[in-house]
């Protein structure tokens, strides 16, 4: 387990770097050199934080949950990576846009698929609950690597998102 959150922080890292880094030269090349006239922020960096808590039996990953927290502050649009094994395919994810504008939050499968799970809008200081079997998968989310992205436009992004993965929609409080 900690070998898969090692190369997911890794890869999430190498991403940051990358887009940190194609951002940076684009807005360098669109910058007129008058403030006024630029649409995007000059702060182009942002950090991802990372915490996770799992629970239950090391020896038996079918009986464990996944509960993780990711931040996504700074730049204008930020990723949050997470895996999700197979045969614990029921998601719940809880964000919030901390924010004082809109942000717009994805959810994508990278990979062969490449499926836009979901594409919406969260109001400034406001909390968007999503679970997988409540908008339309009740058969649970494919596994593999998948990306949270936060894009808010010309501001900076500031959310968080607490995710949380079961074997069964039975382990989720259902309230």
């Amino acid at each position: 387990m900690k070998k898969r959150v090692t190369i997911t922080l890794v890869l999430t890292i190498a991403l940051t770097t990358i887009i940190t880094f194609i951002v940076g030269v684009t807005s360098d090349r669109s910058h007129s050199g008058n403030s006024q006239d630029s649409i995007l922020p000059t702060e182009t960096t942002y950090s991802v934080i990372h915490t996770s808590a799992d629970g239950g039996d090391e020896t038996d990953p079918s009986s464990k949950d996944a509960d993780w927290e990711h931040k996504a502050i700074g730049g204008t649009s930020v990723p949050n990576a997470f895996n999700i094994d197979a045969g614990r395919g029921h998601l719940k994810l809880i964000m919030k846009n901390n924010s004082i504008h809109p942000v717009k939050v994805t959810l994508t499968h990278q990979g062969k698929t490449d499926k836009i799970y979901f594409e919406k809008i969260i109001a400034a200081h406001d909390t968007l609950i999503w679970t997988n079997f409540e908008e339309g998968y009740p058969q649970g989310m494919r596994g593999g690597n998948y990306v949270l992205q936060w894009i808010g436009g010309e501001h900076a992004v500031n959310g968080e998102v607490s995710g949380k993965l079961a074997s069964s929609i039975h382990d989720f409080s259902l309230r």
